[in-house]
């Protein structure tokens, strides 16, 4: 023991140092070759993230190739590259960006610099590395349908996130350059109902309606002055002038003096003359008409258009009214008191029927304007029962036709042909409205689809199973024929062609039709029963006829592709559950709780669909 204190003693005393030198200098090599492995590791998760980072930047920009210079791809990249790291100790810097256009590709090539923690004490204060992605688009010919809930219940915030993450999907999904492969889109906004705008008369029929009034009169030509009538079987009456009469006609006596009796009726002449003709036994009952003298009487007579004097209404062309049934009289001017009454047509030509019911010399004079609507179902106008009851009162409903269309019961959930079976006439009076906004077939034109996107508006009760019907229509060959030539979309199984239907709802279905108006049966939230039709729908319920519309879309024959999405249904199992089974697969649904979520479906499709892939 006393050795090794003298020992120490000796190497506190030597002034040399040169072994606490040599210990210092191993002592820091060991730590950095020791640290150098934490360094490494670390560099290496950097890189590990960075390059998940530049894969999503050139991911999301490939779709701008075309319309974005090399420099404003590495500005963009470069910011995307920034967030999506979202770690301020390491620096990673887009170096490199180059593109083809024709062969779909952008490339992109990143440094990434590390700040080491150990190694620095040899001198190496950080770890660099380069990083590259290379994303090249499938040469595929793409055409989608995008299927969009705008019920009310869809309304604020809710319709702002659709309408930003259907922003995001045109700029994934369409290219900016369509050779030599095209990517097309449709839109389908819904609730209700189903807007085809201009193409209604092709795809539900035309409608019968409304003709417009040039006339309504129940007179023939201009009243005949009466100078006599004799008391008589039958009655003579003579006028003052030739008055053109023929026998058979019925005519009507007023202003008659004298002889009083005759004013206010009509009667059927006959042993016509230039100025004379017969009337009934006028020798019992009537008083005496003074023909002659300084206190002669006077009065007229004119022909009557129909039997009992009823008013006839003139159209501008031929109308198509038959004889039974109603007319709806609107926009009269003069003879103000046809406005909005129902009368029975009798006696139509092409454009001529008589108002039955009605006492023509009881009217004011008809000056202009005017028109005549029929009220069955695909008229201009429909007159129904509605839930609450019995006919007439208040439960007789009138509807307009609008140009949304419903449910067909034939070829119900077939794509067939509106030319083979036409779809359903809608009709509401606003409660709960035909949207205003259309839909806008197959398009490469990002500006149109943006435009679409950007005036979605929130209203409406939730007729899913028309959204769904649509969503397939808008790809179905079948139906090509009702669209510009740019808009058709191609066979089923052509050739390099992807076909899908991108399907968005935010709640239970709950709006079926019966004869184009909600029936029924239609579940709560479809509005006020007494808006809705007494009869329940043929069809069944809104969801059972889009399950049966499911299985039909994912036909193998039809080639296409059906996703779905549940937006903010967490917890409505059953809701989320019928999207899971009509999706064409498990993985092709999915469930976005909020707008984040939805935006991110929106953009796995559109890479599932583009088939972008990372080449490098």
């Amino acid at each position: 023991m006393t050795r090794f204190v003298q020992l120490l003693s000796r190497f506190r005393k030597d002034e040399r140092g040169a072994f606490a030198v040599i210990f210092a200098i191993l002592a820091l090599a060991l730590i950095a070759t020791s640290g150098a492995v934490v360094d490494f590791t670390r560099m290496q998760q950097a890189r590990t993230r960075a390059q998940t980072a530049l894969d999503a930047a050139t991911l999301a920009l490939q779709s701008q190739i075309s319309t974005q210079t090399t420099a404003q791809l590495q500005t963009k990249a470069q910011a995307l590259l920034t967030e999506r790291l979202n770690d301020t100790s390491i620096s990673a810097t887009i170096t490199l960006v180059t593109k083809d256009t024709t062969a779909g590709k952008l490339n992109m090539i990143a440094s990434l610099t590390v700040p080491t923690a150990f190694v620095q004490l040899v001198g190496v204060k950080t770890l660099t590395s380069n990083l590259q992605s290379e994303v090249t688009r499938a040469s595929s010919d793409v055409e989608v349908s995008l299927s969009l809930d705008v019920t009310g219940s869809m309304g604020g915030t809710k319709i702002a996130d659709m309408i930003d993450a259907t922003n995001t999907l045109i700029d994934y999904l369409v290219k900016d350059v369509q050779t030599p492969t095209y990517s097309k889109m449709a839109i389908v906004p819904w609730s209700a109902g189903v807007n085809v705008g201009s193409y209604a008369a092709n795809i539900r029929g035309a409608v019968r309606g409304p003709w417009t009034l040039t006339g309504v009169s129940w007179a023939s030509g201009t009243a005949k002055t009466v100078s006599c009538v004799t008391k008589a079987n039958p009655g003579v009456v003579t006028t003052s002038a030739a008055h053109g009469f023929s026998n058979g006609d019925r005519v009507y006596f007023s202003g008659v003096t004298g002889m009083t009796q005759l004013n206010g009726n009509y009667y059927t002449i006959a042993g016509v003359t230039s100025t004379t003709f017969t009337i009934v036994n006028t020798s019992s009952g009537y008083s005496t008409f003074t023909c002659s003298g300084g206190s002669k009487n006077t009065g007229s007579v004119q022909k009557c258009r129909a039997s009992s004097c009823e008013l006839v209404a003139t159209t501008s062309a031929t109308h198509g009214l038959t004889a039974g049934e109603y007319a709806y009289i609107t926009s009269v001017s003069g003879m103000t008191a046809l406005n909005g009454n129902y009368y029975t047509v009798a006696s139509p030509t092409s454009t001529t029927f008589v108002l039955s019911g009605t006492f023509g010399p009881s009217f004011s004079a008809y000056t202009s304007g005017g028109q005549s609507e029929c009220i069955l179902y695909g008229c201009s106008q429909y007159y129904f029962t509605n839930a609450y009851g019995g006919w007439g009162g208040a439960y007789a409903v009138q509807f307009p036709v609008t140009t949304c269309v419903t449910e067909r019961t034939t070829n119900a959930y077939t794509d067939a042909a509106p030319s083979t079976t036409a779809l359903g006439y809608h009709y509401s009076n606003g409660g709960n409205p035909c949207l205003s906004q259309t839909i806008q077939p197959l398009t490469s034109d990002k500006t149109v689809l943006h435009a679409v996107a950007n005036a979605m508006v929130a209203a409406g009760s939730t007729a899913g199973h028309l959204g769904l019907a649509w969503g397939w229509y808008m790809v179905s060959p079948n139906f090509a024929y009702l669209w510009p030539t740019a808009s058709q979309p191609k066979a089923y199984g052509s050739t390099n062609l992807v076909k899908a239907v991108i399907f968005m709802t935010d709640g239970d279905f709950n709006t079926p039709y019966c004869s184009g108006v909600i029936s029924a049966d239609a579940g709560s939230g479809s509005g006020s029963s007494a808006d809705h039709i007494n009869c329940n729908s043929p069809n069944g319920t809104s969801k059972y006829q889009a399950e049966q519309l499911c299985n039909s879309i994912k036909a193998t024959s039809n080639h296409i592709l059906l996703y779905t999405i549940g937006f903010d249904l967490a917890g409505n199992t059953t809701a989320l559950n019928m999207l899971k089974s009509c999706a064409t697969t498990t993985s092709m649904f999915f469930q976005a709780d909020d707008g984040t979520d939805l935006k991110a479906a929106f953009k796995d499709i559109a890479k599932s669909l583009s088939e972008l892939r990372i080449s490098k």
